[in-house]
């Protein structure tokens, strides 16, 4: 299966609940764990999904907007670590 397609699959199932484990994904699809992951890592990354503790959920808009804002706009002065919005120390004006 093409990654694309696989991450389809992990993004639609996880669109079913509100949270989930790398391994309830993997038993309702039948998809090995690491592949979930590796999935789960690139759908992260793409500001998709969040992780929280052993699990997963999607990103709602707003918080995708807002995540890709903070990454890709040098003049927001906040950054977020750890799921808390922080202002940058050293920021050049």
């Amino acid at each position: 299966m093409k990654e694309e397609d696989l991450d389809w699959v992990v993004y639609h199932r996880l669109s079913q609940t509100v949270y989930s484990t790398p391994e309830e994904i993997a038993a309702e699809t039948g998809l090995a764990v690491p592949e979930i992951e590796n999935s789960l890592g690139r759908l992260e990354k793409s500001l998709l999904v969040g992780r929280q503790g052993t699990g997963c959920r999607l990103l709602s808009f707003q918080e995708s907007l807002f995540a890709c804002q903070l990454r890709y706009d040098k003049s927001v002065p906040l950054f977020v670590e750890s799921g808390v919005v922080k202002v940058k120390k050293n920021r050049e004006e």
